[in-house]
């Protein structure tokens, strides 16, 4: 095909677009010569030969689905069932009927028409709305990563969205072009953080949203800025809001006689709701030696009610935070009701929240203790 043209068009040498006037060739293919799509013949009298000037002339245009030069004049469009190019077989695609043609050959645009289906094939235009994320991040110490929107089905995974803030007053921005109508769940990232450890704590506040305490907005027909600020409920910068009055729990784990840590698993964290069930949710310290881990998740609104397991990880399990994991026991009145899924459950009652237990179980209840009493009993 190349060697029978008049002039070869480099992609915006000057222009990207070639005029057609209804009797031309016009094909995409790829850069070896391999034809992928083609309208039109330069066979115009089917004897195996091509380029033999009138003889190959197809007159005003080419003939499609029995309407005479109908690529003059006309406007063809595909039909939905046609899933890919035929391959430099203009015949086939051509068709001589309205039945065995792929195109269906309407009315050419006017000053006065436009073809209901011109620019769109299978599935009609949609209307696009742009959706403007202002995130105010003054109230926290913002990540040296930066600052991301996430979740939702429709933002991805944590780092695929991020903010900017190109005037430095903390303040960051993202948008998007999203099909009119849309609904969807979202939630802030202070960092770039794959086990979404990073995303903002809003359980209790009235926008979270089940099951992982995400934000939620219903979009229309019109453009939508939403204001906000990093870990509070409302439109309108940190200044302009009232953060909630929040409370901490604070965790005591009993490890004595689990038989962790150990070499393999070395450290100790808490697993829960309040990330969407993140590894390494609550990183464990023991400073003392003493056997019982200690750890705060704080930010918890009133109200809020959280679910949790305590679990080891380390080189063994490649620090997931999930090597091996310790439910509450079943029927305690620290279990969540769930077969299941039998988790630890506590309910934030307008106070910190003392969560001190030996892991697997409901109690406080130290090795070191038992040991105590057995001696006395012994006595």
């Amino acid at each position: 095909m190349q060697a029978l043209a008049d002039e070869l068009l480099a992609y915006g040498d000057p222009w990207y677009t070639a005029a057609f006037n209804g009797d031309d060739v016009r094909a995409l293919a790829l850069t070896d010569g391999t034809i992928c799509d083609i309208i039109g013949t330069l066979d115009g009298d089917g004897d195996g030969t091509s380029g033999e000037g009138s003889e190959d002339d197809p007159g005003g245009g080419f003939d499609v689905a029995g309407v005479s030069e109908a690529t003059k004049d006309y406007t063809l469009r595909r039909k939905d069932e046609v899933a890919a190019g035929n391959g430099g077989n203009w015949a086939a695609s051509a068709g001589t009927t309205a039945d065995d043609s792929e195109y269906i050959v309407e009315e050419r645009p006017t000053a006065d028409y436009t073809p209901a289906t011109l620019g769109w094939h299978i599935n009609p235009p949609q209307d696009v709305v742009t959706l403007t994320f202002n995130l105010d991040m003054s109230d926290v110490e913002t990540s040296t990563e930066g600052v991301f929107v996430a979740g939702g089905g429709t933002f991805g995974d944590p780092g695929e969205n991020p903010m900017s803030d190109a005037d430095g007053d903390d303040i960051w921005t993202f948008s998007i072009d999203l099909p009119a109508n849309t609904s969807t769940d979202y939630t802030y990232l202070n960092g770039n953080c794959a086990d979404w450890s990073c995303k903002e704590n809003i359980g209790g506040q009235e926008c979270a949203v089940a099951p992982y305490n995400d934000r939620h907005i219903d979009l229309g027909a019109q453009d939508v800025t939403v204001n906000a600020c990093f870990a509070v409920c409302g439109d309108g910068t940190c200044d302009e809001l009232e953060p909630p009055t929040t409370y901490t729990a604070n965790f005591a784990i009993d490890m004595n006689g689990t038989g962790y840590p150990d070499a393999g698993y070395s450290s100790v964290v808490i697993n829960g709701s309040w990330n969407g069930w993140a590894g390494n949710g609550v990183v464990l310290s023991d400073d003392d030696g003493d056997g019982i881990h200690t750890g705060s998740l704080g930010g918890l609104a009133d109200g809020t009610t959280l679910e949790y397991v305590v679990s080891v990880t380390g080189e063994t399990d490649g620090w997931s935070g999930w090597g091996v994991t310790f439910n509450a026991p079943i029927g305690g009145d620290c279990w969540n009701g769930n077969y299941d899924y039998a988790n630890y459950i506590f309910t934030v009652a307008g106070a910190d929240v003392e969560l001190a237990h030996v892991a697997g179980a409901c109690f406080l209840f130290t090795w070191l203790m038992l040991m105590e009493m057995a001696g006395t009993a012994m006595c």
